[in-house]
């Protein structure tokens, strides 16, 4: 049975998944518990899953930017996590008759392919997640011979979906800056917690903060702690060759931390990057919506390092791993780093207050 690639260095994305002629390509969770390919015994060893894996060929479909701007949607700001562009570009190419194939949450987090306005609403927000894929790129494959589709998704599903549909002039790709994707194993423990949920939120602007139909909890709590310090992602993420200034889609995205000088930043404001002529065209189609300022590309470097270079994982990193190959429970493994962490900086400052008090009475 061939490798498809490096297990280290899989993403998930599910390209291989799509492009299999045989569909005996599985998506199954491995010691770490991420997904990754199961190749079944159909197989012909026809060899398209290890040509058409994005990490196989993550150089390629790559751009230097273009331009960097500062920018927020008229329509959608205040109903999105960031300055809502996403909702502007997919709203211009839903009127031009197009779909858009991005993520929703309806029990999981996964991809879907619709023209429906209300559903492309529900792609809204931040998932920090690995969305599921399925089989959206073969049905974006179909789509796009008559009409135009606007993929979103994290760079290395932006790559998978390239290397299967080709460079169409009906195909625009958004790839969001990510900091890395837990999985969504975790994502489902704390669903269940809860006893299971209609909607979850992420953030709201800079406040990360997960809920979970509006509540949260400590497993919530966990959850976002353990995402922000790089604690739970997948392995390939901290070695992600999508992590840099060249990007492979057509229009990058995310938030313009840091920024300065900016009206009425603090309701949100997104960083858009412009790959390529076709990202150009896209924004065009949107203009009339959009409120944009030319920025430095040094701006957006300085608050999103992941457009320099990957993700730097916790110092507990390892032990993760160890504890998680025990328990097979996220949550578990993230409450014991987190309470020993815990443990050892209450300890440092009682030592810290000790000394203190120490030297104060030595000067009586």
């Amino acid at each position: 049975m061939m490798n498809i690639c490096e297990e280290n260095k899989c993403t998930g994305c599910g390209a291989c998944l799509n492009v299999c002629p045989k569909q005996c390509i599985s998506m199954t969770y491995n010691s770490r518990l991420e997904l990754v390919p199961q190749i079944g015994t159909d197989c012909v060893n026809c060899g398209l899953c290890k040509k058409k894996c994005p990490v196989n060929n993550s150089s390629e479909n790559k751009n230097k930017s273009l331009k960097c701007y500062a920018a927020y949607s008229s329509s959608y700001r205040e109903s999105s996590s960031s300055g809502g562009i996403a909702s502007s570009l997919a709203n211009a190419i839903l009127t031009d008759g197009g779909v858009v194939c991005g993520c929703i949450f309806d029990g999981k987090v996964h991809h879907i392919v619709s023209s429906d306005k209300d559903t492309v609403y529900a792609m809204r927000g931040s998932k920090y997640v690995q969305s599921q894929t399925d089989r959206c790129y073969a049905e974006i494959k179909k789509i796009i011979a008559t009409r135009k589709c606007l993929f979103i998704g994290t760079p290395c599903q932006v790559a998978a979906v390239k290397s299967i549909v080709g460079n169409s002039e009906n195909i625009y790709c958004i790839d969001l800056i990510c900091h890395g994707t837990p999985s969504p194993r975790y994502l489902q423990e704390v669903i269940e917690s809860f006893g299971g949920c209609e909607n979850i939120s992420f953030r709201n602007n800079d406040n990360f903060t997960m809920t979970v139909d509006g509540k949260s909890s400590n497993i919530s709590e966990r959850y976002m702690m353990s995402f922000l310090n790089g604690l739970t992602f997948r392995e390939s993420c901290y070695s992600c060759p999508f992590a840099e200034k060249d990007r492979v889609g057509d229009i990058t995205l995310g938030d313009f931390w840091e920024i300065k000088n900016f009206k009425n930043k603090q309701s949100g404001v997104s960083l858009v990057l412009i790959n390529s002529s076709k990202g150009e065209e896209l924004l065009q189609m949107a203009t009339d919506d959009i409120v944009f300022e030319e920025r430095t590309f040094e701006e957006a470097y300085f608050g999103n390092p992941q457009l320099v270079h990957p993700s730097i994982p916790h110092k507990n990193r390892k032990k993760y791993i160890e504890l998680l190959s025990d328990t097979k429970k996220f949550d578990t493994t993230v409450k014991q780093l987190l309470y020993k962490e815990r443990l050892k900086n209450w300890l440092k400052k009682r030592e810290l207050v000790k000394l203190i008090l120490r030297l104060k009475n030595r000067g009586k």
